[in-house]
C-alpha cells in the first residue's frame, strides 16, 4: 500500500507514516469539483478516516485538516475556526517518495495571524527597563543596538584611576533555539510557572510576563511542539538511529524567534531585577547578547545568567563570549591585571578578554584600528566578488548584480559604523566599482564622469 509522510507535533520534521485514503470509487471525490474523483479523496458529508495525529488536529493526505468540529476542503473554500481564519487555495499533498510534507509552511503561514508586530516590540523595549530585546518587533533592530553601543561607550569614557570601568561583555548562546526548555515556553504562554525559574526568583505559581498577542496562539505552540518528535537518522552503512527531539523550536517556524525571546525574557527580568545589578543594561538581538555597566556587575550578571539558563537547557559558546572595555588600553598589561582580579570572584565564567574591540550584531565596536580593520576585511570580500560577475554577457542583467548584490553588501556597515570609520573604506569600494564598471563596458574613461578616485578618497570632489 502507497505511504506517505507526515508530522507528529515535534521539531525539525518527524517521519510518521500515514496511510493512503482508500475509499470506494463511488464515494470518492476531488474537492473542488462537480463529478471528477481522483485515487485520494474524501466522500461529500464525511470524515476522513486515513488521517494521522497531528497534535489537535487530523492531517489527511487528502490535504484537509480535520479538527474537532471542522474539516476544511482547500479547494476553493475555507471553513471557520473560532479566532482564525483558513485561506482558501489546494494544499497538495507530497510525490511518492518525499519524506516531508511541502504544504506545512504554507498551512502555518495561513492559519497563524501575526499580531501586531509594533506591540510586541514595545514590550520588549518597556517591559523589564535593564533587559532590551531589538529582534522582534523592532524595525532595524540590529542597528539600533549597534548605535546604542556606540553612545554608551562615548558616556562612559575611560580612566585609569577606575578601578571598576565601564565595559560591554558579549554572550552568545550556542544551538539556543533547539535547545531551550518547552516547558518554559509553555509556562511564558500560560502566565505562570509550573517551577522554580532563575535560581528561585521565581517561584512556581508566580505570574510570567508575556508579549501582547502571543498568548493566543498557545494552541499553535501545544500542536507542533506538544509531543516529542522521533526523527530517524540513515548512516551510510544503512544502520539507523531514532532520536527523540523534545526542546527548542523547529527551525523554520514562523513563530519560532518570538516563542524564544518571549521565554527567556521572563529570566532575563528576574535577574537583573537585582539591587547588586542597578547599573547593568542587557542588550539583546535574539541569542547574541550584551551586558553594559560596570565591570564586577556585568561579570556577576554574567554568571547568574550562566547558571540560570543551564536550568532550561541553554549554554554559552565560549569561542564568541568575551569582555571590552576602553580602559584596558590605559594600562600597560592591556589590562590583564585589572581583569584577572575581577574574574577570579567567578572562576565558573570564563570569558576571553578583547583588548581592542569586538562585534556587536556585525558591528565593530572597539578602537579605531580594530573596527578599520573589519570593514577592510568586508571591502576585500566585496572586491574580490566585483570580477565574477563580468561574465555576465548581458549589461542590464550586469548592472542589476552590481547594484543590487554587491554594492548593498556594505550599507549596514556604512549604517552601523562612525562615519569616520566608513568614508575611507566607502571611498575604495567607489573606486573599484568604477573601475570594474569601466572595465566591463570597456570605457577607460568612465572614472572621470565621477570624479577622479583621489578625489572621491580625500573627499574633496566638488559633487
Amino acid at each position: 500500500m502507497p505511504r506517505l509522510y507526515g508530522r507528529d507535533g515535534g521539531s525539525q520534521g518527524t517521519a510518521q507514516r500515514l496511510t493512503v485514503c482508500r475509499l470506494p470509487a463511488s464515494q470518492r471525490k476531488v474537492h473542488g469539483s462537480s463529478g471528477s474523483s481522483g485515487p485520494v479523496g474524501v466522500a461529500q458529508g464525511t470524515h476522513c478516516t486515513a488521517s494521522a495525529r497531528w497534535g489537535r488536529r487530523r492531517a489527511c493526505v487528502c490535504g484537509s485538516f480535520h479538527t474537532p468540529r471542522h474539516h476544511w476542503h482547500p479547494a476553493g473554500k475555507s471553513a471557520s475556526v473560532p479566532g482564525r481564519r483558513l485561506a482558501s487555495g489546494p494544499l497538495q499533498g507530497p510525490e511518492a517518495g518525499e519524506p516531508a510534507y511541502p504544504h506545512q509552511q504554507p498551512f502555518s503561514s495561513q492559519v497563524i495571524l501575526k499580531p501586531e508586530a509594533r506591540q510586541i516590540g514595545e514590550f520588549f523595549q518597556t517591559d523589564a527597563p535593564s533587559a532590551l530585546q531589538f529582534a522582534v518587533g523592532i524595525q532595524g533592530g540590529a542597528e539600533k543596538m549597534a548605535h546604542l553601543a556606540h553612545l554608551l561607550l562615548d558616556a562612559h569614557p575611560p580612566s585609569l584611576d577606575n578601578e571598576d570601568p565601564f565595559c560591554i561583555i558579549t554572550l552568545d548562546l550556542s544551538n539556543a533555539f533547539n535547545e531551550l526548555s518547552r516547558q518554559l515556553i509553555q509556562d511564558v504562554l500560560n502566565g505562570r510557572a509550573s517551577r522554580d525559574y532563575a535560581l528561585g526568583r521565581i517561584k512556581e505559581g508566580d505570574p510570567m510576563p508575556c508579549p501582547p498577542g502571543v498568548r493566543q496562539y498557545r494552541a499553535h505552540f501545544e500542536t507542533y511542539y506538544g509531543l516529542d518528535a522521533h526523527l530517524t537518522f540513515v548512516g551510510r552503512d544503512g544502520s539507523s538511529y531514532r532520536l527523540a527531539s523534545s526542546t527548542g523550536v523547529q527551525q523554520g517556524d514562523v513563530w519560532g524567534p518570538t516563542l524564544f525571546c518571549s521565554g527567556i525574557h521572563p529570566l532575563l527580568k528576574a535577574i537583573l531585577n537585582d539591587s547588586d545589578l542597578a547599573d547593568v543594561l542587557a542588550c539583546l538581538f535574539s541569542d547574541n547578547m550584551q551586558l553594559f555597566g560596570p565591570l564586577s556587575q556585568t561579570l556577576k550578571a554574567a554568571d547568574l545568567l550562566r547558571q540560570t539558563f543551564g536550568e532550561v537547557g541553554l549554554r554559552f559558546n565560549p569561542a564568541d563570549s568575551k569582555v571590552f572595555s576602553r580602559a584596558f588600553a590605559c594600562h600597560e598589561d592591556g589590562g590583564a591585571a585589572l581583569w584577572q582580579s575581577i574574574q577570579d570572584r567567578y572562576p565558573a565564567t570564563p570569558l576571553e578578554r578583547a583588548t581592542e574591540g569586538i562585534k556587536i550584531v556585525g558591528t565593530p565596536i572597539g578602537t579605531d584600528d580594530f573596527c578599520t580593520g573589519v570593514l577592510e576585511k568586508r571591502l576585500a570580500k566585496i572586491v574580490e566578488d566585483l570580477p565574477k560577475i563580468a561574465v555576465v554577457q548581458d549589461g542590464l542583467i550586469y548592472f542589476q548584480l552590481l547594484r543590487s548584490c554587491l554594492n548593498v553588501r556594505f550599507h549596514y556597515n556604512l549604517r552601523c559604523a562612525a562615519p569616520r570609520l566608513t568614508s575611507l573604506v566607502a571611498g575604495k569600494l567607489d573606486e573599484a566599482i568604477i573601475m570594474e564598471l569601466s572595465s566591463y563596458l570597456q570605457v577607460p574613461s568612465l572614472g572621470q564622469s565621477f570624479g577622479d578616485p583621489p578625489d572621491i578618497i580625500a573627499g574633496t570632489s566638488p559633487e
